[in-house]
Protein backbone atom coordinates (compact mmCIF):
# COMPACT_ATOMS: atom_id res chain seq x y z
CA UNK A 1 0.00 0.00 0.00
CA UNK A 2 1.13 3.32 -1.52
CA UNK A 3 0.37 6.51 0.91
CA UNK A 4 0.87 10.20 -0.10
CA UNK A 5 3.60 12.32 1.14
CA UNK A 6 2.19 14.94 3.97
CA UNK A 7 2.99 18.76 3.84
CA UNK A 8 4.77 19.97 6.33
CA UNK A 9 3.45 21.92 9.49
CA UNK A 10 4.94 24.86 8.59
CA UNK A 11 3.01 25.68 5.34
CA UNK A 12 6.25 24.91 3.10
CA UNK A 13 4.93 23.70 -0.44
CA UNK A 14 6.11 20.08 -1.40
CA UNK A 15 8.78 19.50 -3.60
CA UNK A 16 7.47 19.11 -7.41
CA UNK A 17 8.58 15.23 -7.38
CA UNK A 18 6.27 14.57 -4.16
CA UNK A 19 3.25 16.49 -6.01
CA UNK A 20 3.74 14.74 -8.75
CA UNK A 21 4.06 11.28 -6.75
CA UNK A 22 0.92 12.56 -4.71
CA UNK A 23 -0.81 13.05 -8.21
CA UNK A 24 -0.14 9.68 -9.67
CA UNK A 25 -1.80 8.36 -5.99
CA UNK A 26 -4.60 9.98 -6.60
CA UNK A 27 -4.99 8.45 -10.22
CA UNK A 28 -4.86 5.08 -9.07
CA UNK A 29 -7.17 5.18 -6.03
CA UNK A 30 -10.52 5.09 -7.91
CA UNK A 31 -9.62 1.86 -10.02
CA UNK A 32 -8.43 0.09 -6.76
CA UNK A 33 -11.46 1.21 -5.23
CA UNK A 34 -13.77 -0.16 -8.22
CA UNK A 35 -11.64 -3.21 -8.34
CA UNK A 36 -11.96 -4.02 -4.48
CA UNK A 37 -16.48 -2.79 -5.22
CA UNK A 38 -16.12 -5.68 -7.60
CA UNK A 39 -14.89 -8.01 -5.15
CA UNK A 40 -17.41 -7.21 -3.02
CA UNK A 41 -20.45 -7.02 -5.43
CA UNK A 42 -19.19 -10.65 -6.83
CA UNK A 43 -17.78 -12.47 -3.39
CA UNK A 44 -20.45 -12.49 -0.23
CA UNK A 45 -17.74 -13.76 1.55
CA UNK A 46 -16.03 -10.87 1.52
CA UNK A 47 -18.87 -8.32 2.18
CA UNK A 48 -19.23 -8.82 5.95
CA UNK A 49 -15.99 -10.09 6.83
CA UNK A 50 -14.62 -10.79 10.73
CA UNK A 51 -11.37 -12.49 10.02
CA UNK A 52 -8.06 -11.41 11.16
CA UNK A 53 -6.47 -9.22 8.04
CA UNK A 54 -3.51 -11.49 7.84
CA UNK A 55 -6.00 -14.53 6.92
CA UNK A 56 -8.41 -12.11 4.78
CA UNK A 57 -5.41 -12.19 2.05
CA UNK A 58 -5.72 -15.67 1.58
CA UNK A 59 -9.35 -15.22 0.72
CA UNK A 60 -9.00 -12.00 -1.53
CA UNK A 61 -6.23 -14.59 -3.48
CA UNK A 62 -8.71 -16.99 -3.93
CA UNK A 63 -11.75 -14.92 -5.08
CA UNK A 64 -8.49 -13.50 -7.71
CA UNK A 65 -8.09 -17.01 -8.59
CA UNK A 66 -11.64 -17.61 -9.27
CA UNK A 67 -12.29 -14.59 -11.26
CA UNK A 68 -9.82 -15.27 -13.66
CA UNK A 69 -7.37 -12.47 -13.01
CA UNK A 70 -3.89 -13.00 -12.25
CA UNK A 71 -2.26 -12.66 -8.41
CA UNK A 72 0.98 -10.86 -8.54
CA UNK A 73 2.39 -9.00 -6.21
CA UNK A 74 4.36 -5.77 -7.81
CA UNK A 75 7.79 -6.26 -6.91
CA UNK A 76 9.17 -4.67 -3.21
CA UNK A 77 5.83 -5.26 -1.76
CA UNK A 78 5.77 -8.12 1.22
CA UNK A 79 3.91 -11.27 0.21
Amino acid sequence: MKTPVKQSTDGAQLAPDNRAYNRLLRGLRPQGERGFATFIGRWKALRHTTISPRRIGDIVAGCRIRSGLPCTRPQGDPP
